[in-house]
């Protein structure tokens, strides 16, 4: 598989999205009722992307960085 960059959505399915910038800062939303999650810039809450998916116990997050010297800070949601 070549390396494309972008932002990849790794389901079922493979989903490469591309988006007009790169987010700084990316949200993630949880609801649970309706089995689904959202993620979004959060700068200017445009959605990147939704799924949904069947939760059974835990819901546990998995982020992953391709690029050597990248990084990921977690922030608590701010309202």
């Amino acid at each position: 598989m070549a390396q494309i960059s972008g932002i990849w959505i790794l389901t079922s399915y493979e989903t490469l999205q591309f988006l007009h910038r790169t987010p700084r800062k990316i949200g993630v939303y949880l609801d649970f009722a309706r089995r689904e999650v959202t993620f979004y810039d959060a700068e200017n809450m445009a959605q990147i992307s939704s799924l949904s998916a069947e939760f059974k116990g835990k819901f546990v997050p998995f982020l992953h960085l391709w690029s050597k010297g990248s990084y990921i800070k977690l922030c608590p949601c701010q309202r």
